[in-house]
């Protein structure tokens, strides 16, 4: 595990000059380095990893469970990378090529501890957002803004569990806040609001989101969407100005008994001036709420 631990962060260094690849398995094999499929890392050391990656660089995760980094206890994921999950027992060598559309999932839940329940009470289980530096750009038009922001893609991973208890329109699951976001073959699964708190498995701010062949189902929210709520950049309903519209792009998703248990809802909702949703080819069944459109809400 030393050794492991000791390489890992020896390739981390070298990424900073030349982004390459990590290949990991839950359990890590052979010598560990993230070299190779048969040298793969341990996910222990996964989020760990993913937090101090450079823009570019691509991580291959066999199928199974993934737990975040141990000291945080969730993940923050740099902007730029590229994260792969699914990938079966067979692989071998440095080989990264499937059909995600038949592949497995590589799952982070937020279950911790086992007892069924989301542990990340006072944050989003999965974070992915604009570092300090580029906070004073906050106010720039839209296009120079995506312009600085370098784009991270997610595929084949399962996102569970999440349950935050403090910090409403925050995220349940993932908070995508100022960036720019690509989901592929990805799973939305039981993430639920506690009473009190608006929140959807996934929370973006004023960010470009672009979900491809994705999962919802059985998220649940108290109010402002149970899926999927896009809320503006600086999160300011009252003020048009300063929205900075952002995208939100939805195509061949499947939303399956997502819930909403009071208030307004919609398995996806548009908050503050939030910018344009779009919905292509996607299958909404099972929807609940109390009022304002099970499907989706627009509002201003």
């Amino acid at each position: 595990m030393k050794k492991s631990l000791f390489l890992l962060f020896s390739l981390a260094a070298a990424f900073t000059v030349n982004a390459q690849q990590y290949f990991f398995t839950p359990e890590g094999n052979g010598d560990g380095d993230g070299s190779s499929w048969e040298n793969a890392a341990a996910g222990e050391y996964l989020g760990a990893t993913i937090t101090s990656a450079e823009p570019g660089t691509e991580f291959y995760l066999m199928e199974g469970n993934y737990a975040p980094d141990g000291t945080t206890n969730k993940w923050d994921i740099a902007q730029g990378v590229i994260i792969k999950g699914g990938y079966p027992t067979t692989m071998t060598g440095t080989d990264t090529n499937i059909d995600h559309s038949k592949a497995g999932q590589s799952v982070f839940s937020a279950d911790l501890d086992g007892d069924g329940k989301g542990d990340n009470t006072d944050y989003a289980f999965v974070y992915v957002g604009m570092p300090e530096k580029y906070a004073h750009k906050e106010n720039q038009e839209d296009n120079q803004f995506y312009k600085d922001v370098p784009l991270t893609e997610i595929w084949g991973v399962t996102f569970r569990d999440g349950a935050r208890q403090d910090g409403k329109y925050w995220g349940n699951m993932l908070f995508a806040k100022h960036t720019k976001l690509d989901l592929h073959f990805c799973k939305f699964i039981n993430n639920v609001a506690p009473e009190g708190q608006n929140n959807a498995a996934i929370v973006s701010w004023g960010s470009q989101l672009r979900v491809f062949d994705c999962v919802f189902e059985d998220n649940k929210g108290v109010g402002a969407g149970s899926a999927v709520l896009l809320r503006a950049r600086a999160s300011n309903s009252s003020n048009k100005e300063i929205s900075h519209n952002q995208i939100a792009l939805f195509e061949r998703c499947e939303f399956t008994n997502n819930t909403c248990t009071g208030g307004y809802g919609g398995t996806v909702s548009v908050a503050d001036c939030a910018g344009t949703l779009y919905m292509i080819n996607c299958t909404v069944t099972g929807s609940s709420v109390v009022y304002g459109g099970a499907v989706a809400l627009g509002g201003a």
